[in-house]
This record gives C-alpha cells, structure tokens and sequence, in this order.
C-alpha cells in the first residue's frame, strides 16, 4: 500500500508560510504537485501558478487581478525570488512516515500521514535537496529484489531481509547455478544432483539425475531385454530354430547366461544375410543420389554460365541515367490539363525519349495530380522493349517517390509513350513539403534500361 501526499504536508512549520506561496487563483501552494513548480507573474506584479495563467489566457486575454491586456504566456514573467524562497523552506524527509514512495502523487488526498517513530527517517531538509535527499535515504522503501518476494523494507533493512527471504537465492553444488526458493525443493528436480537406479534396488550404482534414462535403456543390468535373435525368429516355424522355444525376454544380466546356453548360429546367420542385404541395398541408394547430384551440379553450372552470359548482354544494352531539373515549376502548376513539360531529346542507343510532365494532370480524370510519361520520339527504328522509372527527390531523402515500369515495348515507328498518369498531388508540390528546391525546381530522376 502507497500513501498518497502532496508537500505542504512535509512542510516543518506551514503555518510560517506567507500568502506570497499561494496562488490567489486555486488557493494552492504554489510547489503543491508537479504541475505547478512556476510562478508567473504580469508586469504590474500579480502572481499566480503556471497552470492557472495557461487555463486563463485560454479564455480571456487579460491578467486574473488587474484586467492588464496579455496575449500569451510570453508575455509574462518568471518570478524567480518566490520560487527560491520556498526552496529554502525546511520539510520532513518522506521518508519519516509509513508506506511513502513519491513525492508530489496527488494533491487531492485526504489520508493523513502517519510518522513512523520508531523506524523512520530523523532528517529535515529543504525543498531544493529533497529530492537529492530521498535517492539518498537509509530508511527509504525498497521492494525485496528476489522474484517472488514481495515485501517492501526499508533500506537499512533490505540485508537482514535477504538472509531468511525464502525467495532469496541458493548456490547449488551439484549444477553450479544459483536457484531461487528452497535449495531442498531444489534437490527433487536438479539434473546434477547424485541419485541410485530408481529401477530396481539392488542396482546400487550411482550417477547424476540426468543420466538415469541412459542408464536404464544402456547399463542397468535389471533392465528387462530382448534376445534379437529369438526375436528375429518369432515369424519363423519351430523347425529353423529350437531357439523359437525358448524364453525371450531377461534381464540384462541374464541374457548372457542365455546366449551361452542356446545355439543362435541359424538366427544370427540369417540377421547377417539380411544386414547384407541392407548393404547392397544402401549402396545402390548411394550410387543413385551421387548421379542425381553430378546431374543437378551440371544443370547449376549451365545455369550459372548462362546467368553471367545475360548480365553481360544487359550491360552492352543502351541505357539512360540521370537527375532531370524542372526549373521553375511553380510557374507551371497553373498549366491546364493535358497541358505538359517535356525534356529535350534523351539519346539511348539509336532511339530517342522524351519525358513529359502534365503538372495538372495527363486528362480531367487525374485532374490535380502531376502525370509522367515517357515517350519514344524516333520514327524509323524498329519496337523496342524498356524499362524505366521516374524518381521525385524530396529534400528528406527518406520520402523520395519511385514510379517504376518493369517492361514495356515501344511499337515500331509510331511515336508512343506510357506512365503513370496519377504520382504526386499537384498542390504537394512546394518547397515546404521538401519537393521544390529553394530555388523552385523540381527534380526527377530518370532510368531507363533497353530490353532487346
């Protein structure tokens, strides 16, 4: 449980206070929560808390007292000496009471403190090192550390505390860890911990906790087996093997007696034919994953041959890269629709491109927004197949726009062109939203990769 307080209740001797620490507005103490550390004043002197000018001047431009004319906060003035007077004041430490854990929680509690004589903090400090103070304090709560604990101590007790805290933790000799609760409770489940065979008494061996699976299924000898030879031999007639007949399941200590007693040269004959047979069969396996894996080798290699070969092929392609500067662009969002801007002939290869903004939109449809198309302004070539996109830079790179054409094929001799008939919003587009240089250009880059 937390009590809640506010500072005028650590105050040593409040009824010192002068009326000069109240806001005459809320009729708190100006230091009273942490909303109100500021004292403001109007240039005839009137007082009152930050908060009450702020909810003031939100609905009257004028001082609380004196009606004096005030537009903003700026207007006003920190009253440095009343906010330093009361720094000097002296409080109580919080921690002199019970169950304190911040200063300042909420103004509107009515539960009395209650100082803790006994247990508590002696100390009294002014406003201004009391914060210092309680990062500070002997006697100030603290939760147990240990999880599971949730007592809260006083410091100075936290120690004493940690020796009997049942969630404090133990060193365990067997795992190395350290472990929290009962080191006993510990012991029943800690892998390292040294038992015996929980399998038959008489197994008087020992070994850690982790090990006894391993044990039973390899070692113990009162685990209960199975002679693979009989077992081998369950389908077979009684005629291939007296061994059919015999008992087939022992203890491990007794299964040794039984190999000495029964011939098993019949069984263990046919359990190496067929693990012969295994073999063979294992070995033709192989065989047959080493072709499929020369096969898909070579398929790789060809691929890989025939990748370098078209990156080699791409590179010789013509191809276009550069940044195009529209000056002046403000100028040109008063163009009307359709009407557009275009770059002068970009050569690529044999053939020539032409990109062309509409800054209000390619037709009444995208009425609005900026159209980018690129056209193929060469008459006599034959189709040609392209890639490209349109980059606009913005000043914060991060928000730069990528219109992209995977492919597209130019048709043969026609002038044509294609885009995006809707990239940017025309009214966007000004240096304030970073598209526009401080000089009133608009920069798009422009890529563009012939195909075939």
């Amino acid at each position: 449980m937390t009590i809640k307080y506010t500072i005028n209740e650590l105050l040593v001797d409040i009824e010192s206070l002068s009326d000069n620490f109240t806001c005459p507005i809320c009729f708190d103490l100006y230091y009273s929560s942490s909303a109100k550390k500021e004292v403001f004043q109007c240039r005839d002197g009137h007082l009152a808390c930050k908060s009450c000018w702020s909810d003031s001047l939100l609905n009257k431009k004028e001082c609380m007292i004196c009606r004096t004319p005030i537009n903003s906060m700026n207007e006003l003035s920190r009253n440095r000496f009343i906010e330093n007077e009361f720094l000097k004041k002296k409080v109580y430490c919080p921690n002199t009471f019970f169950m304190i854990e911040n200063l300042m929680v909420d103004d509107s509690s009515s539960e009395p403190l209650i100082k803790d004589e006994l247990n508590g903090c002696k100390e009294t400090i002014t406003v201004e090192n009391l914060e210092r103070h309680q990062n500070e304090c002997q006697f100030r709560y603290q939760k147990c550390p240990f999880i599971g604990c949730d007592k809260i101590l006083r410091f100075n007790k936290i120690a004493e505390h940690k020796i009997d805290c049942k969630f404090s933790l133990k060193y365990c000799l067997h795992c190395d860890n350290e472990v929290s609760g009962q080191l006993d409770a510990h012991t029943l489940i800690c892998p390292k911990f040294i038992i015996q065979c929980t399998q038959n008494e008489a197994c008087k061996i020992s070994f850690p906790r982790e090990q006894l699976k391993q044990h039973i299924d390899q070692d113990c000898k009162f685990t209960i087996v199975q002679c693979k030879y009989c077992k081998n031999n369950e389908s077979s007639s009684s005629s291939s093997s007296s061994s059919s007949l015999e008992k087939k399941e022992f203890k491990r200590f007794e299964l040794y007696e039984h190999y000495e007693k029964v011939n098993h040269s019949f069984d263990m004959d046919k359990v190496i034919n067929n693990q012969q047979l295994e073999l063979v069969e294992c070995k033709n396996q192989i065989n047959q994953i080493n072709h499929k894996y020369e096969q898909l080798l070579e398929r790789l290699v060809k691929m890989e041959q025939l990748s370098l070969d078209a990156s080699k092929r791409a590179l010789q392609l013509p191809r276009f890269k550069n940044s195009i500067i529209f000056a002046t662009f403000s100028n040109h969002r008063l163009k009307r629709v359709n009407e557009g801007v275009s770059t002068v002939p970009l050569d690529v290869g044999n053939n020539k491109f032409k990109l062309t903004l509409y800054p209000n939109g390619y037709d009444e449809v995208n009425k609005g927004n900026i159209s980018a198309y690129l056209y193929r302004i060469t008459v006599n070539e034959p189709s040609v197949k392209v890639s490209f996109s349109f980059i606009f830079n913005n000043k914060d790179p991060r928000k730069n726009k990528n219109y992209r054409i995977q492919e597209y094929n130019f048709a043969v001799g026609a002038t044509s062109g294609w885009g995006y008939p809707k990239t940017l919003k025309t009214s966007d587009v000004d240096s304030e939203n970073g598209w526009l240089t401080e000089d009133d250009k608009l920069v798009v880059g422009l890529r563009i990769q012939v195909l075939a």
